[in-house]
């Protein structure tokens, strides 16, 4: 729906992304759509989600979001290192009926990183107005 304001497809996002956004901020933009995620990703969010050093809540989030709320923990490890699974899933998320799948592929496409989506949630809000424009319209008198 909204990948066409950034050129990538919304189906597949860099690490930064899942560093920077709770779970709740990616899955508004995945009503009744699929998300994929590369085992490659998901190991590094564990890897950071256990380092006692850099506590972050964001990735804690999402590992409790793989691990709990889609209950993908048991599967994820027992084949994360298989090279003959390409895909696993689907899991579902009903609350906004997401379809997540875990791939062992890397994209061809590029993926959509935190620089795009600062993007896509800056149109949130709509730009304010330049004074002078605002001004310069003031003062034309209507001709009605």
């Amino acid at each position: 729906m909204f990948s066409h304001l950034i050129g990538k497809p919304l189906k597949r996002y860099d690490i930064s992304v899942f560093e920077n956004y709770p779970p709740e901020a990616i899955l508004e933009y995945h009503h009744h759509r699929d998300l994929e995620i590369e085992f490659q990703t998901y190991r590094l969010l564990k890897e950071k989600a256990s380092c006692q050093e850099s506590e972050n809540p964001v990735v804690a989030s999402w590992v409790s979001f793989f691990d709990e709320v889609l209950k993908a923990k048991e599967d994820l490890e027992m084949n994360l290192d298989n090279s003959f699974l390409p895909v696993l899933g689907p899991y579902y998320y009903p609350r906004t009926n997401t379809t997540v799948f875990f791939t062992s592929y890397t994209p061809a496409a590029e993926c959509v990183n935190a620089t795009d989506l600062q993007y896509l949630c800056s149109l949130a809000e709509p730009p304010l107005p330049n004074d002078k424009v605002v001004k310069h319209y003031q003062s034309i008198k209507k001709l009605t």
